[in-house]
C-alpha cells in the first residue's frame, strides 16, 4: 500500500509557496500590485546603479586609452627624431 498523505495537493503547494514568500495568506490584488511596483522600483534602482558603474568604467577606460595614445605618439616622435639625427 502507498501512503497518500505524502502526496502534495494544490493546497499544500500553495502553503509552501506562501511560506517561501513569508506570507500568511494569498495577497489581494492591491497588495500584489504594490509588491510588483516595489519590485519594479528596486529593479530600476539596481539598473541605474549598474548603468552608472558601466559609464564610470567606460570613462576610466577612455581616459586610459587617451593617455596610451599620447604615450605612443610621444614614443613615435622620439623615435623619428632619433632617426633624423
Amino acid at each position: 500500500m502507498s501512503d497518500t498523505s505524502k502526496v502534495p495537493t494544490n493546497e499544500d503547494d500553495n502553503k509552501e509557496v506562501l511560506n517561501e514568500l513569508n506570507l500568511h495568506s494569498l495577497p489581494t490584488q492591491i497588495e500584489l500590485q504594490k509588491m510588483i511596483e516595489e519590485l519594479v522600483s528596486q529593479m530600476e534602482i539596481q539598473f541605474d546603479d549598474v548603468s552608472q558603474q558601466i559609464n564610470k568604467k567606460m570613462e576610466d577606460m577612455d581616459a586610459r586609452i587617451t593617455e596610451l595614445e599620447k604615450g605612443i605618439g610621444n614614443l613615435l616622435n622620439q623615435a623619428s627624431s632619433e632617426v633624423d639625427q
